[in-house]
């Protein structure tokens, strides 16, 4: 999981879920997760209806 966060770190902002895939190069099902989380937790936040995401 660190290693998926330090990747997502070093994305442009904002950030879609694509870019977040690639980035640690690993499936969505695995990445995906983590933006979601960091969501509730209000590091991240959803920018609109393309689910782009940009750190608070």
């Amino acid at each position: 999981m660190l290693v998926i966060a330090t990747a997502l770190a070093r994305l442009p902002r904002p950030f879609t879920a694509a870019e977040a895939r690639i980035a640690p190069n690993t499936s969505r099902r695995v990445v995906i997760p983590l933006p979601e989380h960091l969501d509730r937790l209000g590091t991240t936040r959803r920018q609109d209806n393309t689910g782009s995401r940009t750190f608070i």
